[in-house]
């Protein structure tokens, strides 16, 4: 166990599912993380940990380091809150024998609020949208943002709670805009699940009782809100190491990601070092698994339907609102660009490594196929080679400022693009999970790695290989953290 301060950015580099959770409670650990700071998403986020005793918890709004003793958790005012969701994770903590993890929260009072209606509006908009869904999770964040972007009236904010008369007014105004839209929707659309999602919100919930919830809320948990707003200040000036853990992966990005198949909260490094305002200089870590993969619509181009059926899902199952669960080779182009755009990443955390043994072979894409009509508008968003009508695809540039068309006109280069080039590498059949040093690594594995780590590869170390689900699983190559 080290002693010396260690602060850590946890990042995926994905689309999320990466093993962030798991990640983030190794190094909680391992290191004596006093507090965990999550900074993006809300309670659409994910993350599975179990601990070496077999309790086994999917994290959503609580940081991934709460089964691990006195790790405290704080919501920045960049994470969007359902109190809802809270007290029901809070509830399956205790059943699971978390029994303080209310008092180990601390809340920021600008924390935006995502309400049921929220919810109801999502859900409404993502069934509307029939075969061509965006793989939203129905948790309401996205139409949260929309509203504090649009309607600044009628979102909710933690600290409205405390008022009566703001509550009331703000909650007034947000119930008649919600329903403007599901309106609005249904007039478009006329879906019939529309109309039983919208009835269903209607009937369940009004106007007093969600005041009567949030008035309640606020009363129960205040020593959970920070009311003077300061305690990232304290934070930053404390001797107690942090851990910002970030939800969802770069790669759904709302400025980076790939159009219209993105969330609508920031998911990139800079995002979480604006928070520490340069105040701290902590080890930032990109989190990918061996393989690629997503939930839900969107570009995959090395998707292998093979490949999907020797790896095993525990955790992220198919589920009407995302859709299934998709595997593929592990994907260079998409890898490079993950790193490109999160400059400052330190090292990669590279997790299910276990489950690629057993594989003769492990392949890596360096190069797609691309057959259909290039728009000039696209060059400069793609580093590629022209050979007759096929453009041969090896890196995306970052598309930052690029218009809305332009990045619909991106995922559609994706969505079209097929592996033309894979570099092949031999598998490895030993059970890996009970390896103690890295001298004891297969050879093949370690030949993979080394090509991970190079210029071909990643381009950075890797100083954290997961070859199970447990923190014990987890193996620290001696990166030094700052």
């Amino acid at each position: 166990m080290r002693t010396k301060k260690s602060d850590f950015i946890v990042i995926g580099l994905g689309f999320g599912d990466e093993g962030k959770g798991a990640i983030t409670d190794y190094l909680v650990d391992r290191f004596g993380i006093g507090t965990v700071i999550r900074f993006n998403g809300g309670s659409q986020a994910a993350h599975n940990v179990i601990t070496p005793d077999g309790i086994s918890h999917t994290f959503s709004q609580f940081g991934s380091g709460t089964l691990i003793k006195e790790a405290r958790t704080f919501l920045s005012r960049q994470m969007l809150v359902d109190p809802y969701s809270l007290l029901e994770e809070e509830f399956v903590l205790k059943q699971k024998g978390i029994l303080d993890a209310m008092k180990l929260l601390t809340i920021d009072p600008n924390c935006v609020i995502i309400t049921p209606f929220h919810k109801m509006v999502g859900q409404m908009e993502e069934v509307s949208r029939g075969k061509r869904r965006f793989g939203s999770t129905g948790k309401g964040v996205g139409e949260a943002v929309l509203s504090f972007t649009n309607d600044k009236e009628g979102t909710l904010i933690l600290k409205d709670f405390f008022s009566k008369k703001i509550l009331s007014k703000k909650l007034e105004i947000h119930y008649l805009n919600q329903f403007k839209k599901a309106f609005s929707i249904l007039a478009k659309t006329k879906s019939p699940l529309a109309s039983k999602i919208c009835l269903y919100f209607k009937n369940k919930y009004n106007l007093n009782q969600l005041f009567n919830f949030y008035e309640g809320f606020a009363k129960s948990y205040s020593k959970s809100i920070d009311s003077k707003g300061n305690h990232l200040q304290t934070l930053l000036k404390s001797k107690s190491s942090l851990l910002l853990e970030g939800a969802q992966g770069v790669l759904l990005d709302p400025e980076f990601g790939f159009f219209p198949y993105i969330t609508k909260t920031k998911t990139t490094l800079g995002y979480a070092q604006n928070l520490l305002k340069s105040k701290r200089k902590p080890t930032c870590i990109g989190v990918l698994r061996a393989y690629s993969h997503r939930h839900g619509a969107g570009p995959l181009p090395t998707e292998s339907i093979l490949l999907s059926k020797k790896i095993k899902e525990e955790h992220n199952l198919d589920n009407p609102w995302q859709g299934e669960f998709r595997i593929g080779w592990l994907d260079l182009v998409l890898c490079r660009y993950a790193i490109k755009i999160n400059p400052g990443i330190d090292s990669i955390a590279l997790t299910c490594l276990d489950q690629l043994s057993g594989l003769s072979k492990i392949k890596v894409c360096i190069e797609y196929r691309y057959n259909k009509n290039f728009p000039e508008s696209m060059k400069r968003f793609f580093q590629y080679k022209k050979t007759g009508n096929e453009i041969r695809i090896i890196g995306i540039n970052p598309i930052l400022n690029s218009s809305e068309v332009e990045k619909k006109q991106i995922a559609q280069v994706l969505l079209n693009s097929k592996p033309s080039k894979y570099l092949e590498f031999k598998g490895w059949k030993e059970y890996i999970t009970k390896l103690n040093l890295e001298k004891e690594f297969p050879k093949n594995l370690k030949v993979y790695l080394d090509f991970l780590e190079s210029k071909e590869g990643f381009g950075l170390p890797i100083s954290i290989l997961s070859f199970g689900k447990t923190r014990r699983e987890k193996f620290f190559r001696g990166l030094e953290p700052n």
